[in-house]
């Protein structure tokens, strides 16, 4: 009679725990963030250089400033950088031409801000990004 018992409570749970409707908040979300193509010369490629690599700078989304300085991979040292989609971007990202450990202000060095919308051609050797 407890083995009957038991059984029927477990069934009971499975079911549920199977019943409980999917959650919409489940919807994946695309994190804002910067399609980056860099190339070997100044020209983004119009003198016919192929280019050297892809990278998509993710935008963050819980904090602004220097404490949001990532860099770049260390064998990035390209001249030229075309910024091929910003739309997703809701705040600007600013490149540096100096790693995150050289940084003292967020005005430090040259640097390039990207704002949500703009593409095109910049020359500068990036070395790290924040959110401003």
């Amino acid at each position: 009679m407890q083995f009957a018992t038991l059984a029927t409570f477990l069934a009971s749970m499975t079911l549920t725990a199977t019943a409980a409707p999917a959650n919409s908040i489940e919807v994946r979300q695309e994190i804002p963030h910067v399609r980056a193509t860099f190339y070997r010369d100044t020209g983004c490629g119009r003198d016919g250089s192929s280019y050297g690599d892809d990278y998509d700078p993710l935008q963050n989304t819980t904090a602004t400033g220097l404490s949001t300085c990532m860099n770049l991979p260390s064998s990035f040292n390209f001249p030229s950088t075309y910024f091929n989609e910003t739309g997703s971007l809701t705040r600007t990202i600013r490149f540096y031409d100096l790693p995150c450990s050289q940084l003292t202000t967020v005005d430090s060095g040259h640097h390039i801000d990207i704002t949500p919308g703009s593409v095109g051609c910049q020359t500068l050797t990036l070395k790290s990004y924040v959110t401003l």
